[in-house]
């Protein structure tokens, strides 16, 4: 009797298992869904997050660039100026210096632009003409670049924490799979634009396309890049097109050479070196 009533308590117990478990796997299935999206969340890249990856992006330790600015009227007139870009990055700051070497009316302008790694910026032009060179500071930032469609300060390396950063969506732009986000200037001084949207390639973290709005919230500028590619492990924009929507002008920049980590010497990239050429 013993042995019978002991089978039956147990027999009871399984069958108050398999209840249970039966109870529970709705539960289970629900912890792992949601524990799942909790990860998922954790891993997915806010647009702060792309801001500082598109800062970062590896450019290599300095380049030396062969290129060429095309300027474009509404009337279809050109204008084609030869210019030399080099680059260099320390534990300081990034160094940009272009000098332009035609035609005659333009040849032997530089500018310098030093973007240090705690967010302040420096620009210097110099023209031969005055044999002189000015500071870019303040309002005159947001002034043209030698006549072109880029302001002073498109050219300056964006610091991330001077604007707010919203990623919007994800999409497939002209084939390449990419993050949309709109940045937007925490205060009027960090830029003349109101905001401005722009694709980021997920490979390399590249903008390959950014529109540019005033800050009335309305499209009059807008960047495209025409072909890219990784050469000595670093992506390139080699052709690219900043377009004036409204006064319907554009600036195309085209790299025809660049070649990555030579060394470059410090004293390139200083005030002085501008007035020597």
């Amino acid at each position: 009797m013993g042995l019978l009533r002991s089978a039956r308590n147990d027999r009871k117990e399984a069958r108050n298992d398999r209840k249970e478990a039966r109870n529970d796997s709705p539960k289970i299935i629900i912890f792992l869904v949601l524990s799942i999206i909790i990860a998922t969340k954790a891993l997915a890249l806010t647009g702060e997050d792309i801001a500082w990856k598109v800062y970062n992006r590896p450019q290599g330790k300095d380049s030396q660039a062969e290129s060429i600015m095309i300027l474009k009227k509404a009337r279809g007139k050109e204008k084609v100026r030869e210019m030399r870009i080099f680059t260099r990055e320390d534990k300081k700051a990034r160094y940009t210096l272009m000098r332009f070497l035609s035609p005659k009316d333009i040849a032997g302008t530089a500018f310098l632009s030093i973007s240090y790694h705690n967010g302040k910026e420096k620009q210097f032009l110099y023209l031969p003409a005055l044999k002189r060179t000015r500071r870019i500071a303040g309002s005159f930032k947001f002034h043209r670049f030698v006549n072109s469609e880029f302001l002073y300060e498109d050219l300056d390396r964006r610091y991330p924490p001077k604007y707010h950063h919203e990623l919007l969506k994800e999409e497939i732009y002209n084939g390449t799979p990419c993050y949309v986000v709109k940045t937007k200037p925490k205060k009027k001084k960090y830029s003349s634009y109101g905001y401005w949207i722009q694709w980021v390639t997920k490979d390399g973290f590249l903008p390959i396309r950014i529109d540019i709005y005033d800050r009335k919230g309305k499209l009059f500028k807008r960047f495209t890049a025409q072909k890219w590619e990784k050469i000595q492990g670093y992506w390139t924009i080699f052709e690219s097109k900043m377009e004036n929507l409204k006064k319907k002008r554009e600036t195309i920049i085209k790299i025809e050479k660049i070649v990555y980590d030579q060394g470059l010497a410090p004293e390139i990239f200083t005030k002085r070196r501008l007035e020597r050429w």
